[in-house]
Order: structure tokens, then sequence, then C-alpha cells
């Protein structure tokens, strides 16, 4: 048995002690993968489509990323992200205001979070801590809790969806009050 041990403590300091050299660093992947690939202050973006309008944000921060399989850009700062969405004849659809929004390049995405707030043209007022919005099907959805002010009255529930402009909303849990007027 005590030769036994010796040769098990023999085969580890051979085997299990040795000095093994890590794989060169590359500075310039580590910087990509850490950091953004640029960044701006006191940004006003204006994003178009087929020449008019479609977008505007506005942040104290910028920063852009890009990886292997996304491109996006966080905006943020110690004000207020803004923006205003624009439908297609240049008339404005609504305004958004949040904490922090990303903005997902190739899946035209935006997440905003943080005190979430949209106010439509038509007077309807969105609030939440986290929205999505899918800029190719003009859609807005909450996963969590939101609150819609209607001209007539509120809504309030979870699981938000709704076309950009806060017109034919939906939650698939539904609190809240709305006055029925006989037409």
């Amino acid at each position: 048995m005590g030769r036994a041990a010796v040769l098990l403590l023999a085969a580890l300091a051979a085997f299990g002690c040795s000095r093994r050299s890590a794989a060169p660093v590359d500075l310039a992947e580590v910087q990509a993968a850490e950091g953004p690939a640029h960044e701006s202050w006191d940004m006003d973006m204006l994003v178009s489509e087929d020449g008019r309008p479609r977008f505007r944000l506005r942040a104290e921060h910028l920063a852009y990323y890009e990886r292997k399989d996304s491109t996006y850009m966080v905006l943020d700062g110690a004000g207020r992200v803004a923006g205003v969405l624009y439908d297609g004849e240049r008339d404005t659809t609504a305004w958004f205001e949040a904490d922090r929004m990303t903005w997902f390049e190739d899946a035209r995405r935006m997440e905003a979070r943080g005190r979430v707030v949209v106010r439509s043209a038509n007077g309807r007022v969105l609030e939440s801590e986290h929205l999505e919005w899918l800029e190719s099907a003009r859609r807005v959805l909450t996963p969590g809790f939101a609150r819609v002010t209607l001209v007539d009255g509120h809504l309030e529930g979870y699981g938000l969806t709704a076309r950009e402009d806060l017109e034919d909303v939906r939650l698939a849990t539904v609190t809240g009050s709305v006055t029925v007027t006989d037409e």
C-alpha cells in the first residue's frame, strides 16, 4: 500500500504539476468582445425608409456594438432617451422616452427599459418598465405590466400588444376601466 501511494504521488507530480502555457491573447479581440466599436455623445439620429423619416432617437450617449451574431446600439445617459415615430406620410405617430433603449439593427427591433412612456398622436399614453417595438411589424409589446390611459378611461394589465400608434390595444390579463357610451 505504501508503494502504491508513492507511485500515485510520483504520477501526480509528473503529470499534474506540469506547466502549461496559455494561448496568446489578441488585444483587438479582447477589446471588441468587451467594449463598443464606436461611441457618441449628445446623439440625434434620424432613420428613414424609402426617403421618408421613420423614427428619430435622441440620447446623451450611444454605444455601437458589432458582434458575430448581431449589431446593436445602446442609448442611455444621465437624462432620458427620447424618440419620435413617423408614419409613411411624415406625420408623427408617437413620442416615446425611457431610461435606456437598445436598437437591434438586423432584427429592426427596439427594447426600451426603465420608466417607459409612449404618447400617441391620438391622445393615448402607455406606461411600462419594459417595451419592445417591432419596427417592421409596426407593433409594440410589453412582456410585463402596462398601463394605457385612454381619452375616456384606462386599461391596466400584463402582456400588452398594440399597433405602434397605440390603436388595437390587447392585454393578456386585463384590469382597469373604460366608459362605454351608447350611440
